[in-house]
C-alpha cells in the first residue's frame, strides 16, 4: 500500500506482481478509523484523525480566528477570542455538570454554533465592525457576545435548568460587562439602533411581530 502511495504509485500485490499506476489515477480512502493504518501510510495520505474528545474545542476558536482576520479588525477579534476562550472553559463544565439539556450534545457543537453567532452578527455582512460608525464600539461586541451566548451555549437547556445557567452566566459576565442589564438573559433583546442589550422585562421590545 505505501508504494502505490508514494510518487512512483507502483502497486506491489502478494503474489509479488506490480502494477504501475497511471498519472490520471488518483486513490481516495474513506476510513471508519486508523487503528490498522502505520505512521507511514498516514503520512502518505496526508491526514490525521483525532477523536474530538482528544481534539478539544479550543482549536476551532484559533482556526475561526485565522478566518475572521479580514472581516474582523483588531483589537476587537482578539477581544472577541480572549473573552469566548474564558467564559466558555467556565460555562461548558457548568452546563455539563448542573444543567439538562432538551437533546444531548458535544463541546465541539456548542462552540460552533456560538462563533457561526458571532459572524453573523460581527462580520461583514453583520454590523462589519470595519466601517461601522460606533460611539462605543467595545460595548457593541459585548453586546452581540452575550447575546450569541446566551443562544448557543443556553439555547438547549430544558426550561428549569435556564435560571441556573442565567445566573452562572451573569457571574461570568459582569466582571467583563459591566452593562449587562440585569434579570434573564433568555429575556434579553438588542437594540439594533444603538447596539446595546435591554432586558425585555425593563424596555418595549425592539422586535415586534405583526402577523
Amino acid at each position: 500500500m505505501n508504494t502505490v502511495l508514494d510518487d512512483n504509485k507502483m502497486l506491489c500485490l502478494a503474489n509479488g506482481q506490480r502494477i504501475k499506476m497511471p498519472e490520471t489515477c488518483t486513490m481516495m480512502f474513506e476510513v471508519q478509523d486508523l487503528k490498522v493504518a502505520s505512521p507511514a501510510t498516514v503520512s502518505r495520505c496526508g491526514m490525521v484523525y483525532l477523536e474530538p474528545v482528544q481534539l478539544g474545542w479550543e482549536p476551532l476558536i484559533d482556526t475561526w480566528k485565522e478566518k475572521m482576520e479580514d472581516e474582523i479588525p483588531e483589537p476587537h477579534l482578539s477581544t472577541i477570542v480572549d473573552h469566548v476562550r474564558i467564559i466558555c472553559q467556565s460555562m461548558l463544565p457548568f452546563i455539563r455538570k448542573r444543567c439538562k439539556e432538551m437533546v444531548p450534545s458535544v463541546d465541539a457543537n456548542i462552540i460552533q454554533s456560538l462563533l457561526r453567532l458571532l459572524h453573523t452578527f460581527l462580520g461583514e455582512k453583520g454590523l462589519d465592525l470595519k466601517k461601522a460608525n460606533l460611539p462605543n464600539p467595545v460595548k457593541a461586541v459585548m453586546t452581540y457576545l452575550t447575546f450569541s451566548i446566551v443562544w448557543s451555549l443556553g439555547a438547549n437547556l430544558h426550561d428549569f435548568s435556564r435560571t441556573t445557567f442565567s445566573s452562572a452566566l451573569h457571574d461570568v459576565l459582569k466582571p467583563r460587562f459591566p452593562e449587562l442589564p440585569d434579570g434573564d438573559v433568555y429575556e434579553y433583546g438588542i437594540d439594533v439602533e444603538l447596539h446595546k442589550l435591554e432586558s425585555w422585562n425593563e424596555q418595549i421590545p425592539t422586535f415586534t411581530y405583526d402577523p
